[in-house]
């Protein structure tokens, strides 16, 4: 399935950040979230904590995760950030976690503003 996350983070201090991502997954085939509701998205949603340099570079973070509508569960993420001097962040990430439906795991490229 493909996934697009829309991410806030709030910088605690120079290498800590709160994360918050919204994000709706779309899979070729149908999810089974119950036995009377079949559908093809889904909404991640997790807050979480990140640690790394604010100017970028090597970071990792844990996070709380619920998929609406049927599942609870947490990941960990790991990424590095390049922060080029035209004004955005370009990252590469990995993440991997559980939830109460099972095991899940990834890799993005994100783009964020440098603000």
């Amino acid at each position: 399935h493909v996934t697009a996350d829309f991410a806030a983070a709030y910088r605690v201090s120079s290498s800590v950040f709160i994360d918050l991502r919204l994000g709706i997954a779309h899979s070729a085939q149908p999810y089974y979230l119950y036995d009377d509701w079949i559908d093809a998205q889904v909404y991640p949603l997790s807050l979480g904590i990140r640690i790394g340099d604010a100017k970028g570079g090597p970071y990792a973070g844990l996070a709380a995760l619920a998929v609406i509508p049927f599942a609870l569960g947490g990941e960990g993420r790991v990424g590095w950030e390049f922060a080029p001097s035209f004004g955005w962040r370009v990252s590469v990430e990995a993440n991997a976690g559980a939830t109460d439906k099972g095991f899940l795991a990834g890799v993005g490229v994100g783009v964020a503003s440098r603000r």
